[in-house]
Parts: C-alpha cells; sequence; structure tokens
C-alpha cells in the first residue's frame, strides 16, 4: 500500500502544480452537515474499507485545480485512459484490493481495485454526486462531479460549481491530499475532521478557549456520526491534527473517572472538547505521521491490558 501512496500523492502533487494551485479545496457544508432535514452526503457512502469518500474528495481537489470559479464541467481525469502513461483513477486512488488466488475466478489486486472503483462510482451515481458517461467509440468514460449535497433539482442533479469563499464550506489545506493525507486517513477520521472543522467555524470566538465538542444527539443528527465513527478523535490527536483538551474528571484515554458513580448519581458525563489545530499540521508526509501515531496507540493499549492484567 506504500506503493501506491507514493505513486497516487506525486500524481496529485503534478496536478497541483500545472492546475490553479489552490492553497485550500473548499467543501460545502451539506456533504457532512444535516440541512433542511436531509441526511448529510458523506453518511449514505460512507464504507469502512471503501474508496467512496476518497473518490469524491479527489473530484472535487481536481475540480479546484483545474478551474477557479463556475462550473466545474467534467473532470480531466477518465477513468480508463487512452494512454496508459497518463493520469487515471487507477493510478490517483488508494485502495486495499489484494490478490484473490482462491476459487475458480483468480484475479490480481489490479482488477479488484478497478472493479472497487467502478463500484464506488455507481454508488456515488445512485447517491447524484457524480454523473458517469457510458464509454464509447473507443473513447473513455468521463466522470462529472455534481453538487455535495446529492439532491435531485427538477428532474436532474445540480451540477457542481466552485465554492466562491468560506461561507458555507470548510476549507481542507492542499496538503491534506498532495500529502497523502486523503489515503492514509480512515473514512471515519475524514468523517469526524470535516465535523470538527465545522464546528470550529461556528464556534470560533470559544474554540481557542474552550474548545469544541460534538456530543449527543447533535452528533448523530446534525452529523450523522455514530459512534464507532466519533471514535475516531483518538487518532486524529494521535496524529497531532486536533488537541483534546484535557479533563481532570477523565483518564489520558478518555475514560471517565468513578463512572459508575456518576451513573448512579445520575450525574452528566463531561463531553470531550477538542481544538482544531492550525492547517500547517497537515504539511508533514502523512505516512510517517500515521505509522507514528499507530505506534504509540498500540504501546497505550498495551500497557491498558498490563495494567488490567495486574489488577484483574
Amino acid at each position: 500500500m506504500a506503493q501506491q501512496v507514493a505513486v497516487a500523492t506525486a500524481e496529485l502533487q503534478a496536478i497541483q502544480q500545472n492546475g490553479t494551485r489552490p492553497s485550500t479545496v473548499r467543501i460545502r457544508d451539506e456533504f457532512f452537515y444535516a440541512k433542511k432535514g436531509r441526511r448529510p452526503s458523506i453518511s449514505s457512502i460512507l464504507a469502512p474499507r471503501g474508496v467512496n469518500s476518497q473518490i469524491y474528495l479527489l473530484l472535487l481537489f481536481e475540480a479546484q485545480c483545474r478551474k477557479r470559479t463556475g462550473i466545474a464541467g467534467p473532470s480531466s481525469i477518465p477513468l480508463f485512459p487512452e494512454d496508459p502513461e497518463d493520469v487515471s483513477w487507477d493510478k490517483i486512488v488508494v485502495s486495499q484490493a489484494k490478490d484473490n488466488s482462491h476459487g475458480k475466478s483468480r484475479t490480481t489486486a489490479r482488477q479488484n481495485k478497478i472493479r472497487q472503483i467502478k463500484s464506488a462510482f455507481q454508488r456515488l451515481h445512485q447517491e447524484n454526486l457524480v454523473r458517469v458517461s457510458d464509454a464509447s467509440a473507443g473513447k473513455p468514460s468521463i466522470v462529472t462531479p455534481l453538487h455535495e449535497a446529492g439532491v435531485l433539482a427538477r428532474g436532474g442533479a445540480y451540477e457542481y460549481t466552485i465554492s466562491n469563499g468560506s461561507k458555507g464550506s470548510v476549507g481542507l489545506p492542499v496538503s491534506f491530499f498532495t500529502k497523502g493525507w486523503i489515503y492514509c486517513l480512515t473514512p471515519s477520521e475524514v468523517h469526524l475532521y470535516l465535523a470538527l472543522l465545522h464546528l470550529q467555524r461556528r464556534n470560533s470566538s470559544t474554540h481557542w478557549e474552550s474548545g469544541i465538542f460534538c456530543a449527543g444527539n447533535g452528533r448523530s443528527q446534525d452529523y450523522g456520526i455514530s459512534r464507532d465513527v466519533y471514535e475516531s478523535h483518538l487518532m486524529l490527536s494521535r496524529f497531532k491534527l486536533i488537541t483534546k483538551i484535557q479533563n481532570p474528571i477523565r483518564h489520558d484515554d478518555g475514560k471517565v473517572r468513578a463512572y459508575a458513580a456518576m451513573q448512579e448519581r445520575g450525574i452528566p458525563l463531561p463531553a470531550h472538547r477538542f481544538r482544531v489545530n492550525p492547517p500547517t499540521a497537515f504539511m508533514g508526509e502523512a505516512a510517517e505521521r500515521v505509522a507514528s501515531g499507530i505506534r504509540q496507540e498500540l504501546r497505550q493499549r498495551s500497557r491498558t491490558e498490563a495494567l488490567v492484567n495486574e489488577n484483574f
């Protein structure tokens, strides 16, 4: 997978350098925040080991590297290029697909990856997030991104237009793409990070003082974030993308001290509070930082398990 990340990241760097060179890629709120009773689009396409959200964010990155304003139109990246040396979705998508050497139908990792990419585009099409033209006369299929909300208007989906300004959107530093973070973070981690960016924007006056929180019904109703997705804050903190504000009522791993006593007395549990670190947090190479963070987390879990075994 490391080789995939290196190749894909190099392709993204070339796309950015040869295009409009945006410093920030803007994502409209509708992609991750519920509006007008409609669930966030990311909730409909999220797959723990899938590439659905990865591909859609890559589409927005490519569109904003290609145009500064207006309707984005078809992506310049075909599903299957006429020239194998050209950039393609096969090159810029990173997948965990593996060789399948069992059974009657044996397939390579690349064949399974292409199958996964096709399935992802089909899913995005079903959610009105992309339009895919059928290949004909030997020409490759063309993909057109649609509006982040994925809503229908008069029988058709809204065209994707380049977001102009920060109103109604959050910004991912371009290094999120060009340093490989889009590949090294899980879909759940990306989902939660976008929600925290939104909360930071909505609570800018208190963000640096007391932090922001994403808890209770608001977490699921506003952002479509399940408890499992919310637990991604542990790794986002390890990767130094967010800072978890220390709370004397909680242990370092986030568990509440005297949990049973607080539950018995009916005392509300304190919410985790976070600060979103500055965009420079993405400047380092993702693969190195993520690997280091995972090692730290595994060591912490080993120590916790040893303490439990020692005392119980």
